[in-house]
């Protein structure tokens, strides 16, 4: 390790650290290689599942009149952005409106309609669910990595 320290006006201290140690080189590789794979490995499946629980259409209501033409299970999709996921529900009905939020609810969980809460899940509370799960899974697959390659 070298320090590195330049007395005067704008004093600034430099600490610069090189590591040799081939295993913590290794053990720091695979910290990076878990971080790069996490997407792949615990978020996607999670998502997917949201996904699933999002596109489930509520049983029939007794004589239910309205005719189900799939638009929101084709419509309902996990889209991938780099290591970024976004849920998508945008289905496009006759004159193209888009029957969001009374559905699945807003972005805050709000503006379900009344004939729907209980039926349809709700879009937010869905995701705040996959996101405890993200995370329960995350820390399992770095702990299982580390237990696996042992820490940096």
């Amino acid at each position: 390790m070298v320090v590195q320290y330049w007395p005067g006006r704008n004093r600034m201290t430099k600490i610069s650290l090189t590591i040799a140690d081939g295993q913590v080189k290794q053990s720091l590789q695979k910290a990076q290689l878990a971080v790069r794979n996490l997407p792949d490995r615990v978020i996607w499946p999670i998502m997917t599942e949201a996904r699933n629980e999002i596109q489930t259409y509520p049983d029939e209501l007794p004589e239910q009149k309205y005719v189900r033409t799939g638009n929101r299970y084709r419509a309902t999709r996990v889209q991938k952005e780099g290591a970024a996921f976004r849920m998508i529900s945008d289905p496009r009905y006759k004159y193209g409106q888009t029957g969001n939020p009374y559905t699945l609810g807003d972005a805050q969980g709000q503006g379900q309609a009344a004939i729907h809460q209980g039926r349809w899940a709700n879009m937010y509370l869905e995701m705040q669910k996959a996101v405890e799960k993200i995370l329960e899974k995350g820390r399992e697959y770095f702990r299982d990595v580390l237990e696996r390659n042992g820490a940096p």
